[in-house]
């Protein structure tokens, strides 16, 4: 995506991959042999960061994919939102219902105090990418029973969106304006070598609204590295260092 010159919509819509024999195997690409790495376009159920194996295979188990990793990653990483600790609840306690990986789920995330976070937040996002089994190879099945992938999930500015498939998942998330403000954060974090504060305020909201009308991420990298925070120390910053040095 960078060397293209492409932006954040790009990573988590660009439908290219590469991919050898083995991969191209469980992406359901044929015509590809061999170790070599081939530069190939996904199928129509594919596009960025959500839907690639490395993902959906690292956020499952061996046997199911894992709807609550899947839904937790997407809310955290790549929407930085505020998850609180799950509540205080022996999992063996927990009796798993159902004969589909959802419904099993459903059967003790959506009752009582859990749902609370699970319902709309958390398991939607999940639901959305089990299209996808535990290596991420696209099924239509679970256990002879169609895979239901329809649900709502609600943004934390209230927002929300109806999806039926981990591509309408992505594309959702690509136009919510707090993807693209954790993009930018994180992008900040990992150049500045630090956490965010308040006076990154106004550079992180050029950023995210650059990144929103598809700044390339080559140009939001040009906008940090030219900003006034990035090119000058606070004086607060020098005088702490000043006073470390000449303590005893």
């Amino acid at each position: 995506v960078v060397e293209n010159n492409g932006n954040f919509r790009d990573f988590l819509l660009s439908k290219k991959a590469w991919v050898n024999e083995d991969l191209a195997r469980i992406y359901g690409i044929e015509g590809i042999t061999g170790e070599e790495f081939q530069e190939v376009e996904l199928g129509e159920n594919r596009a960025g960061l959500l839907t690639r194996l490395g993902f959906l295979t690292y956020q499952s188990s061996q046997r199911d994919p894992d709807p609550i990793h899947r839904g937790l990653f997407v809310n955290i990483n790549v929407l930085c939102r505020n998850v609180p600790p799950a509540p205080d609840i022996e999992l063996d306690e927990l009796m798993l219902e159902g004969d589909t990986n959802r419904e099993r789920v459903e059967s003790v995330t959506h009752v009582g105090i859990c749902q609370r976070c699970h319902l709309t937040m958390i398991n939607p996002p999940g639901f959305a990418l089990e299209g996808f089994d535990a290596i991420g190879e696209e099924r239509e099945f679970d256990n002879g029973i169609p895979v239901d992938t329809t649900t709502t999930f609600t943004f934390a500015d209230g927002a929300e969106a109806t999806v039926s498939s981990g591509l309408e998942l992505s594309e959702a998330v690509a136009e919510n304006v707090d993807a693209h403000a954790c993009y930018t954060t994180h992008f900040l974090e990992y150049v500045f070598g630090r956490s965010t504060f308040g006076g990154d305020s106004p550079l992180l909201y050029r950023m995210t609204q650059g990144s929103m009308e598809d700044m390339s991420i080559r140009d939001v990298l040009l906008e940090m590295v030219t900003s006034r925070t990035f090119r000058l120390r606070h004086g607060e910053e020098i005088a702490m260092e000043t006073e470390m040095e000449e303590s005893p």
